[in-house]
């Protein structure tokens, strides 16, 4: 009896652990890296600002739509294209504006972009990430220094295929590993968007 008392309790000693295991593993691959709130995302088209118009447009600049950008938690960014507040008006063809966010790695040591998934975007938005200046930037195999940040600019088109005075919604998430690829080489300190190494305060 004694014997079976003592079997019982070491399974479920072993499941504990197990559990507790993959839960830390589970929270480690979480907590890489995270959208900054410090400072926070800032939209490049807020409520009540005229909208953009590329050089050369001879059209009078309007304040028909507007970007407004929020941290849902500190993985997903959601961008909302539409009418400003209790005033008609929202997307249409050709509006474009951008935000303007912080990438941080959270860790005390170096981790590596692995992906960018953009979730439930609509047919009717384009959407290109690049550095501060407008120079490409690639995420996917950049490498960042432990508490490393990286300042990025993600741009959004509305094309032809909008409704007009319509409303759009998306999430972005980084997602990233703490193993480095032995085939990537990180920059030298700068690279594609740089990542310069203030302290950590996602």
């Amino acid at each position: 009896m004694k014997l079976k008392k003592l079997q019982c309790l070491l399974y479920t000693l072993v499941f504990c652990l197990a559990v507790c295991c993959n839960a830390l593993a589970a929270d480690g691959t979480k907590d890489l890296i995270a959208w900054s709130s410090n400072p926070a995302p800032v939209s490049s088209d807020p409520a009540g600002t005229l909208d953009y118009l590329e050089p050369g447009n001879p059209n009078e600049r309007l304040d028909v739509a507007m970007l407004d950008c929020e941290l849902v938690d500190d993985h997903n960014l959601k961008v909302t294209i539409g009418p400003n507040p209790d005033k008609k008006g929202g997307a249409y063809p050709g509006y474009q504006a951008s935000v303007t966010a912080t990438i941080v790695n959270t860790t005390s040591d170096q981790v590596q972009i692995t992906g960018v998934e953009i979730s439930e975007i609509p047919d009717a938005i384009s959407v290109s990430i690049t550095d501060p200046n407008d120079n490409d930037l690639n995420l996917v195999g950049k490498v960042l220094g432990a508490n490393d940040r990286l300042q990025v600019k993600v741009t959004t088109k509305v094309t032809e295929a909008a409704q007009q005075n319509a409303k759009y919604e998306f999430t972005i998430r980084i997602d990233a590993r703490q193993e480095v690829s032995d085939e990537y080489t990180p920059p030298g300190g700068g690279g594609v968007g740089g990542g310069g190494g203030l302290p950590n305060e996602p």
